[in-house]
């Protein structure tokens, strides 16, 4: 893990559109991102001219990251949340958390909309980020996995498990699920699933599944309220597949959508004991956020009480830990919710000075790093090798000694011991330790043969000694006689008993004479392999067929498959370019309204007519410009767009030629196979006008054209949702 330096909690508020706006309570400045909420029991009082003493606070001054104010989802996506997918990809955790009163648009920022593109959520859209991203690291091996945690009446509950039949939300007696908390990777949640994703459409599939097992219920602020908090995490890890690979980068994200928080009386608490549980478990865990964020916020304070619910336990890293955070307040600026909103942006100041201490998330993979090190080892030893034989050293020993080597060096130590070579050849380290064992084990044998004859004759043990000693060399020295080999026979101590020596023609005769039918012949094998049982599988016949008849067509697919790529590649840029020139034109019309409405008396000519200033002039001649720039690169957009429609067009029309002329080959080469059913047409163009597709799947072919023209990102999103209305309608 590399260490990285300090970073605040970053604040976005986001306020919901309402058509009852109190500017006698809010007061709002996008320039300088700032909120001034005044008391209403003041704006009263000032309405109605009364200049009575109050030394109660009449007003309340907010200072955010940024403020945005009916803004689209996509300006929240890209103030919130876009930079921190890039950074995850370089192994830095990520966290973002939805937190406000029942109403006040929580879940519409993270999830969004289901039957709208432009109007998904967060989540949605990190997603995709999360897939186009891995698309532009092709030199990187990157796995992405998903897990959905939901924390109702201070019960965990995978909601990504399989539901449980009867089973009401939070009851995670059969979730076996309990938090702890890993030294290097933070806090974690034993046995909550991760389920690895292959695609943006994978993913999307995944997250709405759980999505729709979280608990529901319904307020006065919301007919459909989430009412506990669901956090999905988004786990990346890569590796590079040109060098390092035993170096692994990991990170995760954290999703979080809060449940509303607000008083007591606010919301419609039904009569039962389980609804009033709720709401209190609802409020609890926001009051003990609130604690952690006052205490992370004191500069006095040691101790965060993390562990004071579940909640805060989780959050750990994402508030004051090893993570880039981003807290989105969303406030619903009317009048009657004048106390919740100043609940809210209270909270959200005091979380802006939380700071976290975000690091790359680096890890050494254990069996990687293992065969690295015996490569390593073995170059090394190739390397002593071959200064061995320049410096004229042959057969130098580097690896572990086997028993036969031992016993020869032993008998090389005892003739340098015993006086019959002068010098003993040093070649490695390696062998003077294990001629330095052999001695030491020597010693130990003839020291314990000496003290037990000291023992047995007393004073003559010396010449004792010395007549053993050279009895031993005698035999030691004397040849073997007789038969050696013999099955059974027992051979020298240490070394077992050998099993004999086997004849010349050991092996027994076979009984079975092999026929002329089994041995067979050239002819009938290249007759048989022209038969279908022969054939060659779909998979090697398609291989072979596109080496030789259909290399054109492969090429053309590799033609058509590179230019795709650049199209894509190309378009990426000219949305980059439209975004910005979005932007500028935005930026424009701001400072126009600003120059417009400063409240300054503007002059006019002798017609009426409105004199510009030379600011003013400049402002709406630069935004003409913009506008007109943001026409041409919209064009090109537009353009890009169809020729990589036709080229996927003229993608599939090679497939069906390829696959066409692949059926006539291998018909005309091995006269069909087994996956070859006979009474379908040879090529897919054939029997076009036939009624292949009933109303709803011609309905769906059409829906999927559609969305394809209009948004070709789209089509995952989609497929997704209406995978997700399915499963919803059959419950």
């Amino acid at each position: 893990m590399v260490p990285g330096k300090s970073n605040n909690v970053k604040v976005l508020v986001r306020t919901r559109p309402t058509a009852s706006f109190s500017k006698d309570h809010y007061i709002f400045d996008t320039q300088a991102d700032s909120i001034d909420l005044r008391a209403p029991e003041v704006a009263e009082s000032k309405k109605g001219g009364s200049h009575g003493v109050d030394n109660q606070a009449d007003q309340w001054h907010f200072q955010v990251d940024r403020l945005l104010i009916n803004s689209s989802q996509q300006d929240v996506y890209k103030y919130g949340a876009r930079d921190l997918v890039r950074s995850a990809f370089d192994g830095v955790n990520a966290s973002i958390i939805a937190y406000g009163h029942t109403g006040a648009g929580k879940t519409y920022t993270m999830v969004g909309s289901t039957s709208s593109y432009e109007h998904r959520g967060i989540i949605p859209r990190v997603l995709a980020d999360i897939f186009k991203e891995k698309q532009e690291r092709p030199a990187m091996s990157i796995d992405i996995r998903l897990s959905y945690l939901e924390i109702y009446n201070e019960a965990l509950a995978d909601l990504l498990g399989p539901p449980d039949v009867g089973a009401v939300p939070g009851d995670s007696i059969t979730n076996d699920l309990t938090l702890y908390e890993d030294p290097t990777r933070g806090v974690q949640v034993k046995g909550l699933r991760r389920i690895p994703v292959e695609s943006e459409e994978d993913a999307l599939s995944v997250f709405y599944t759980g999505e729709s097992h979280r608990a529901m219920g319904e307020t006065l602020s919301n007919r459909r309220s989430t009412r506990s908090h669901a956090i999905l995490t988004v786990y990346i890890s890569s590796r590079s597949k040109l060098d390092s690979s035993e170096k692994i980068t990991y990170s995760k994200i954290h999703l979080v959508d809060l449940a509303g928080s607000e008083r007591t009386k606010g919301v419609n608490i039904p009569p039962s004991e389980s609804g009033r549980k709720e709401v209190s478990s609802i409020n609890r865990s926001c009051t003990y956020l609130e604690q952690v964020v006052l205490a992370l916020a004191s500069k006095n304070r040691d101790h965060v009480p993390y562990r004071q619910s579940k909640l805060t336990y989780v959050l750990k890293d994402s508030l004051g830990g090893n993570c880039k955070s981003v807290l989105i307040a969303a406030i619903w600026p009317e009048a009657r919710h004048f106390e919740e909103t100043a609940s809210t942006l209270r909270f959200a100041c005091r979380v802006r000075c939380v700071a976290n201490t975000p690091s790359v998330n680096i890890d050494m993979d254990s069996n990687l790093l293992l065969r690295k090190y015996e490569k390593d080892i073995k170059q090394l030893q190739q390397e002593l090798e071959m200064h061995d034989i320049l410096a004229g050293r042959h057969r130098v020993q580097y690896d572990d000694y086997t028993a036969e080597e031992v016993e020869e060096l032993e008998k090389k130590l005892l003739k340098y011991l015993t006086g019959e070579d002068a010098d003993f050849e040093v070649e490695s380290i390696r062998q003077v330790t294990e001629a330095f064992k052999i001695a030491r084990r020597l010693y130990q044998s003839t020291s314990s043969e000496a003290a037990s004859l000291r023992e047995a004759v007393g004073d003559g043990w010396k010449d004792t000694e010395a007549d053993i000693r050279t009895d031993k060399e005698n035999s030691a020295d004397a040849p073997e006689t007789g038969r050696s080999g013999g099955v059974g026979d027992e051979v020298k101590e240490g070394m077992g008993f050998s099993v004999g020596l086997v004849v010349g023609n050991g092996a027994p005769p076979s009984t079975t004479p092999i026929s002329d039918e089994d041995s067979g012949g050239t002819d009938g094998v290249r007759e048989k392999s022209k038969s279908p049982q022969a054939a060659p599988s779909r998979q090697a016949a398609f291989a072979a067929f596109k080496q030789e008849h259909g290399r054109r067509y492969d090429d053309r697919h590799r033609d058509l498959a590179t230019r795709a790529k650049e199209i894509r590649a190309e378009i990426r840029m000219v949305a980059g370019s439209v975004n910005s020139a979005v932007d500028e034109i935005e930026r424009m019309k701001i400072e126009l309204a600003r120059l417009q409405g400063s409240g300054t008396e503007r002059e006019t000519d002798d017609s009426g007519n409105i004199i510009l200033d030379e600011d003013e002039y400049r402002l709406l001649r630069d935004l003409t410009e913009a506008k007109k720039r943001y026409r041409s690169i919209l064009e090109k957009h537009r353009g890009l767009e169809e020729e990589l429609l036709q080229c996927q067009r003229e993608v599939a029309e090679n497939k069906r030629d390829v696959l066409d002329n692949f059926a006539v080959w291998f018909l005309k080469e091995y006269g069909g196979a087994p996956f070859m059913d006979a009474n379908a047409p040879i090529s897919g163009r054939e029997n076009r006008s036939s009624p292949r597709l009933d109303v709803g799947e011609q309905f769906d072919s059409l829906e999927s054209a559609r969305v394809q023209r209009a948004h070709p990102d789209a089509v995952p999103f989609y497929r997704a949702t209406k995978a997700n209305r399915l499963r919803t309608s059959r419950k």
